[in-house]
């Protein structure tokens, strides 16, 4: 029962910040227990000579999971663990905590995190549009339509900027809207279709879910928009024996990016449907974008 949704945008505009605090600390009650389901590291024997990654269930991580479900990094000889989180902040704790050699980052967190991430080593870009999905129920058709709906996004992050160029393709100010804090992609999608939330930014294969189900996708963010990145974090592993680790995973990742397009439509449905919930009816139709 954390429905945030429709009640805020009715209170007097004096207390919007109140009630919108209100509703962080909802769905932060919403989002410890969904991450409590879920399976943070990898189940395998801890190996210290493997290089040690952190995943998330989005597209930019995607050829790493279905590269190492294929057994292509077994097949190479190269040894790399895959531990999944449910989000960008528990990833940028593991680094913090030098847990992990690396994984999928935030540019944005990184800046807003300073001297805290400044030993993390980008080593690739990777890039998947943003867009804003509403819930079907609304019926609304165009961006210019959000002014005071409650609209689920990441803080200090690549989905943040999505959803201040969205809100000025709509000649929209950020404070024309409620925005909780939603940082797990899987628990956003969920809330924007069950209407917990009005709408939210969310990028693939999350809009092909919603979409399916007759939510409304209004538009997608500008290339301007940040792309994430991998980061290599110097600890245990020092950062020339962690290039060279990466150099052998990123050669898989690049074979695996190109197995999935020459795959086309359910190349990676498995993947989709164990990792990333993704029901069979839409991960069979699903192209790697």
């Amino acid at each position: 029962a954390c429905t945030v949704a429709g009640a805020l945008r009715h209170f007097h505009p004096m207390r919007k910040t109140l009630f919108a605090l209100l509703a962080l600390v909802l769905v932060a009650a919403c989002q410890h227990s969904d991450a409590d389901k879920q399976t943070a590291p990898t189940a395998e024997p801890y190996d210290s000579a493997a290089l040690h990654l952190a995943v998330m269930p989005v597209a930019e991580c995607l050829p790493l999971y279905y590269a190492a479900e294929r057994g292509m990094f077994q097949a190479a000889g190269i040894k790399v663990q895959l531990h999944t989180y449910t989000s960008q902040l528990e990833c940028d704790t593991a680094y913090l905590h030098r847990s992990l050699d690396g994984g999928l980052a935030d540019p944005l967190r990184m800046q807003a995190l300073g001297k805290r991430s400044a030993a993390w080593m980008k080593v690739a870009e990777v890039k998947s549009p943003q867009c804003m999905v509403v819930n079907s129920a609304l019926r609304l058709r165009s961006l210019d339509k959000l002014k005071g709906r409650t609209l689920a996004a990441t803080r200090q992050s690549v989905e943040q900027a999505a959803l201040l160029d969205l809100l000025h393709q709509g000649r929209l100010k950020e404070d024309d809207i409620y925005r909780p804090q939603i940082n797990n992609p899987v628990l956003r999608t969920t809330m924007v279709m069950n209407g917990q939330v009005e709408g939210g930014v969310l990028a693939w294969p999350y809009v092909s879910v919603a979409r399916a189900q007759g939510h409304k996708v209004l538009g997608t963010a500008g290339s301007q928009v940040p792309a994430r990145c991998f980061v290599l974090v110097p600890g245990a592993k020092k950062a020339d024996a962690l290039r060279k680790a990466w150099q052998g995973v990123d050669r898989i990742r690049r074979q695996a990016i190109d197995s999935l397009h020459a795959g086309g439509a359910g190349a990676a449905s498995h993947v989709l449907q164990t990792v990333y919930g993704v029901p069979q009816q839409v991960a069979d139709t699903l192209r790697f974008p």
